[in-house]
């Protein structure tokens, strides 16, 4: 996370990522960014934090190919999931129906599936997986669970 991605983006670049996720809050020319993702073949994605409301990114959407949702704290793992943002992702589905939406913020099996019927096609899952006892266990579950919430 960089207030002003520009700086570092070259450098990100040279690694060649599929993807890179910028905050909507980030200082620095979007379009700049947009260009230099576009030039050298990688997707361009962006973060909102809880706060953020959709409609701050709504007329660059044509350039991103992914939206982050951060609920919750940033870098607490095992937060809770603040499932009212969920109409972030109704929002954003309704302006551009094939955006990929991912979602960060206290997964769980309790939600996982709240969450995909909701839209999110990206679960970015930390604590529940990294506190478990068991983490292939816990992994499994919310992989059982998301599929079977997205086939349904």
């Amino acid at each position: 996370m960089y207030k002003d991605p520009s700086q570092i983006l070259g450098e990100i670049i040279s690694h060649q990522p599929s993807l890179v996720i910028v905050h909507a809050e980030a200082d620095g020319d979007f379009n700049q960014t947009y260009e230099m993702c576009r030039d050298k073949g990688v997707k361009l994605g962006v973060a909102l934090l809880p706060s953020t409301k959709p409609e701050v990114i709504a007329k660059q959407l044509a350039k991103i190919d992914h939206v982050l949702i951060f609920s919750g704290d940033l870098g607490s793992f095992g937060g809770h999931a603040d499932l009212s943002l969920l109409e972030k992702v109704s929002y954003l589905k309704q302006k551009k129906p094939e955006l990929e939406i991912g979602w960060d913020g206290g997964i769980n099996d309790r939600n996982v599936s709240e969450l995909v019927f909701g839209g999110v096609d990206v679960l970015n899952v930390g604590g529940y997986i990294q506190n478990a006892e068991n983490p292939e266990k816990a992994y499994n579950t919310l992989f059982r669970i998301a599929e079977e919430t997205g086939t349904t």
